[in-house]
């Protein structure tokens, strides 16, 4: 059981480090988000303005979107209808 107990205790030492490994990552990535997300609300505090700004852009882009899709779905139809007119 010398060698066999190591090597058991070699393995399961390892896969427990490197679950912690990921916790710890994981926990990292959801403290950076929550730093930076502070750091937007805390710029749109003292600059209202800007996230006025950011909202109108990021609307303008949306309907920029929209109107693509519309006129997508429009050439759609009349494809279709050209088609099930032959």
């Amino acid at each position: 059981m010398g060698k066999a107990g190591w090597k058991y205790g070699m393995i399961v030492g390892a896969l427990t480090g490197a679950l912690l490994t990921l916790a710890k990552k994981s926990d990292c990535q959801k403290a950076e988000v929550q730093n930076k997300l502070k750091a937007i609300l805390a710029e749109y505090q003292q600059h209202p303005s800007r996230a006025v700004c950011h909202i109108r852009r990021g609307l303008n882009k949306a309907d920029l979107c929209i109107e693509e899709i519309l006129m997508t779905l429009d050439r759609l139809s009349k494809k279709l209808d050209e088609y099930s007119k032959r």
